[in-house]
């Protein structure tokens, strides 16, 4: 695979006028990546991008070994000048990976208040809508304009209490979590407790969202999101 990459990587830039070619690609744990890149041709250096075709080779060398520790990488550099082979570098990064995890954790909430959101409209509308609106076409009327999600985890278990307000009138619903969400829920919890982000993340064992009915904004996630220790 790694010299099929390098002559296809070889024989794309061929098709360019260059004297001397750049790219670097970066990988997140979760297999997306960006690149970058540069071409340099009778003196004057412009940006390019990766040709799609070495773009799918490598992504699908990634994923043939992204659980071969001996062969994984985040990080690839390729470079060539005219009429020399090609030089192409994989490398892993704990820096990067554990980056990618820190980035990924401190959105994880806004995942969560976005299924809630999902799970309250499928708890509240199992049938379909209840109305229509002028036009005669479905209407979904808002039941809740205002929530607090509130999670404990204990011994590998998760207790949920999920409040909603509606013009400050108040009601707590029971909606059972789907595996996927609880094994999502403890894989944040063990990954910011014990594993690769515990030195970059309080202990915590309970997690509460103010959800404001939409998306949580990123620029004030701490005004909607706590967490703590009990």
């Amino acid at each position: 695979m790694e010299k099929e990459i390098s002559d296809l990587f070889k024989s794309e830039l061929t098709k360019t006028e260059f004297d001397e070619a750049s790219f670097t690609i970066e990988y997140t744990a979760a297999g997306s990546s960006s690149s970058q890149g540069f071409i340099i041709a009778n003196g004057n250096q412009k940006r390019a991008l990766l040709s799609f075709e070495v773009n799918m080779i490598i992504n699908s060398y990634f994923n043939e070994v992204k659980t071969d520790p001996a062969k994984r990488f985040n990080w690839v550099e390729l470079f060539i000048r005219k009429n020399e082979d090609s030089l192409i570098k994989y490398t892993w990064s704990d820096e990067l990976y554990v980056q990618d995890k820190l980035k990924s954790a401190q959105v994880f909430p806004q995942w969560i208040n976005e299924r809630f959101m999902a799970f309250i409209y499928e708890f509240e509308f199992p049938n379909g809508p209840t109305e229509k609106d002028e036009d005669g076409d479905p209407l979904y009327v808002s039941t809740w304009d205002r929530g607090i999600f509130t999670f404990h985890i204990n011994n590998g278990k998760i207790n949920s209490d999920i409040l909603l307000y509606k013009r400050e009138h108040e009601r707590h619903i029971a909606i059972p979590l789907p595996e996927y969400f609880i094994k999502a829920m403890l894989e944040h919890h063990e990954i910011t407790n014990t594993g690769i982000l515990k030195d970059k993340w309080k202990p915590w064992n309970k997690l509460v969202i103010d959800s404001p009915h939409n998306s949580l904004p990123y620029s004030t996630m701490a005004d909607h999101v706590f967490y703590s220790n009990e």
